[in-house]
């Protein structure tokens, strides 16, 4: 039984218990006594808990008056005011509307390295409904009760006391406790017997959470590196560079080389497959694309005149203040503002009316195309559509761009692209970094919200991000701050990952284009690629000789090299690092941590992971005589000397485990709680177990 689900079946109890005691809060504390001490419907029990406790609808209602006891003193506030752990027990427990800017917080974090959580696993907490803060109340005061954390009534008082500003802006919690106590005919000391127990929660949530992953070593080593220098000479010999792509390879081998790695994600590196090979075929997406260039929209746009202009620039005179005038005249700007001349702005002016008048022709467009686009859909109620209706009902790209040309005389560029992964969509030239616009301040990447159609399921959108998009579905308008182009898409096919079925598998990767002279088809094909690494395998043999003789040359490697260039028809030279930062373990960790939520990002981590074991490679050479070693991730050998590392300063050693210590005290107890906080884990541990409600 999934537990999330089947509290959700009890929703219409909760809220009706909520609206009863919103309206008991109205009618004072007499009416709640009464209530509180009836029978019938509100001692139904509605689920166990813990060890068979009974969980009922006069519970819930209980919890709730509670709540907003607290919200009334300013306890939701005091908690928001407070550390990553207090604020998030705040989200949980209490009903607002922060929950879409705590997620956009939380994977700002994320993208920037500073947790390391997955985004879905994000998203698991803030899933959930604002209004099951009362339950979550009650079971987690459950779970403090038994782990013997009480915070006391004093502690409450001294917490208000200590801080009163969390509480008000007016720094009078006292005569706000007094005046909540007066209105809701409750005793203050009940008020702060209320108070103590959310503070037990608090206390709780961050004793099992504090450090839960954080250990010495992994300090010192993340200490370690900072600072780390890495300076060496070497010259590196790729089998990219020295692969013969005339060399025939028998068809065994490319098949022995296929079988070997068909069901494998390339770039997946293992000590059974230490180059990364791997041909399993990726999700992939088909889009259709209705597009327009910018600049195009911009050459129809009439130019300002020069009586626009000045007149802009009166209007807009409060835009124009030279503020260093201002400060020669020993004055400040408000008090005697001091304007640009017209002369030295008239060509931003001008820059600014066309920008202007660019973005009103531009959203009127896309609005013309939008109604255009669901025509067909005006009397139909799309909320239930599924891909075959929205199939259905599906207008033609290339017919609306003709419509809107002659509407607008704009050029519209319309096709079919080819089987796109996460990567290519990525790198597509027009639409690789657009954005699909959720809400009016939300927006995500193109590639993300595409890989959600659910025929994928390899991306699961958040409770913010909106819902995912169906096949035939239009998605737009698409946007980015330095766009060329918007327009729409779609997505008209989705192939989730799976194994090449033979090394004679291909398919089309043709992108988006804005020129059909150049709209050439490219293609993946299987077999070209296996032929690559077995030629490549093969060159490792050469780049291995090349390394090894370059080393026995003695001291001149550059005219030992300039030899070895004319045997291998190569241009290859030396290279040095130069006070080279050395990525760490826990670097490369939260790399894939920032990326987990893209398609197609595994290639960053991928070209990640081969600088790593380059820099490992040669720095595992300090103090050495010069060496030949090979890097399988990189497939490629190396000749190196001269290789030292500059480590920093005891002093600075300490102050950064100092700093990196705090840092991931921080850090590692705000990961573990948003786990600890979800609401299945919540449930789970509760043992919470609904009882089906009666068959009305």
């Amino acid at each position: 039984m999934n537990l999330f689900k089947t509290l959700r079946k009890h929703q219409k109890w909760i809220i009706i218990s909520v609206f009863i005691v919103v309206m008991i809060t109205f009618i004072g504390g007499q009416a709640l006594q009464a209530l509180l001490t009836s029978r019938g419907p509100s001692n139904r029990v509605m689920a166990t808990f813990g060890d068979g406790q009974k969980l009922r609808q006069i519970d819930i209602r209980s919890a709730y008056q509670q709540l907003e006891v607290l919200r009334q003193i300013g306890a939701e506030r005091y908690l928001m005011s407070n550390d990553p752990i207090a604020l998030l027990v705040g989200h949980i427990l209490f009903e607002n509307d922060r929950g879409f800017f705590l997620d956009a917080q939380f994977k700002r974090m994320i993208q920037q390295g500073q947790l390391m959580i997955k985004q879905e696993d994000l998203d698991k907490f803030f899933n959930r409904s604002n209004q099951e803060g009362p339950l979550y109340w009650i079971l987690l005061l459950h779970e403090a009760d038994k782990a013997g954390i009480a915070a006391s009534r004093q502690d409450a008082i001294d917490v208000l006391r200590s801080n009163p500003t969390m509480f008000t802006p007016d720094g009078n919690a006292s005569a706000l406790v007094e005046r909540v106590s007066s209105q809701l005919n409750i005793s203050q000391q009940d008020i702060m017997e209320i108070f103590s127990r959310l503070l037990s929660i608090v206390s709780y949530v961050k004793t099992v959470t504090s450090n839960s992953n954080v250990t010495i070593p992994q300090i010192e080593s993340q200490a370690g590196f900072a600072g780390t220098k890495l300076n060496a000479e070497y010259v590196r010999f790729g089998a990219e560079s020295l692969r013969s792509e005339d060399e025939e390879v028998s068809e065994e081998v490319l098949q022995n080389q296929f079988a070997k790695y068909a069901d494998i994600a390339q770039g997946n590196y293992t000590k059974e497959n230490p180059y990364g090979f791997g041909y399993l075929l990726p999700d992939r997406v088909k889009l259709e694309y209705l597009l327009v260039n910018l600049s195009d929209i911009e050459a129809v746009i009439a130019a300002p005149t020069d009586n626009e202009m000045e007149e802009y620039y009166d209007i807009n005179k409060s835009n124009f203040i030279d503020q260093q005038a201002a400060e020669n005249e020993d004055t400040t700007a408000l008090d005697k503002p001091v304007y640009k001349p017209y002369a030295s702005v008239a060509s931003e002016i001008r820059r600014m009316i066309i920008d202007q008048r660019k973005n009103e022709l531009t959203s009127e467009i896309i609005s013309e195309a939008q109604d255009l686009l669901s025509a067909k859909m005006e009397d139909k109620n799309v909320d239930e559509f599924t891909s075959e209706d929205y199939k259905e009902y599906a207008a033609d790209y290339a017919d609306t761009a003709a419509k809107l040309t002659e509407k607008f005389g704009v050029s519209f560029y319309t096709g079919t692209t080819g089987y796109l992964d996460g990567r290519r969509l990525m790198m597509d030239p027009n639409i690789g970094r657009l954005e699909v616009m959720i809400t009016n301040v939300t927006s995500l990447p193109l590639a993300r919200y595409v890989f959600s159609v659910e025929e994928l399921g390899s991306v699961k959108l958040g409770i913010y991000e909106g819902q995912a998009p169906k096949l035939y579905q239009n998605i737009g308008p698409l946007s980015s701050r330095y766009a060329r182009v918007t327009g729409m898409v779609r997505v008209v096919e989705a192939l989730p990952s799976s194994t090449a079925e033979s090394l004679g598998t291909e398919y089309s990767t043709k992108h988006t284009s804005l020129n059909s002279s150049s709209d050439s088809d490219s293609m993946y094909k299987v077999r070209e690629t296996v032929l690559k690494d077995c030629q490549s395998l093969k060159a490792m043999e050469k780049a291995e000789s090349a390394a090894k003789k370059l080393i026995a040359a003695g001291q001149d490697w550059q005219a030992a090299l300039e030899e070895i260039n004319k045997e291998l028809d190569s241009s290859i030279s030396i290279s040095n690092f130069t006070d080279q930062d050395i990525a760490s373990a826990g670097q490369l960790k939260r790399l894939k941590f920032r990326t987990s939520s893209m398609p197609g990002s595994s290639a960053f981590v991928n070209n990640a992971t081969v600088e790593k074991a380059v820099q490992d490679s040669i720095a595992a050479l300090e103090d050495s005589q010069p060496k030949a070693i090979e890097v399988k991730e990189d497939l490629a050998w190396y000749a190196v000397r001269d290789v030292s590392i500059s480590k920093p300063l005891v002093t600075e050693y300490e102050d950064s485990k100092l700093q990196l210590a705090a840092a991931f005290e921080i850090t590692s107890s705000l990961e573990s709680a948003l786990e600890f906080l979800t609401a299945d884990n919540i449930l789970s541990r509760a043992n919470f177990e609904p009882i089906e409600e009666p068959k009305e």
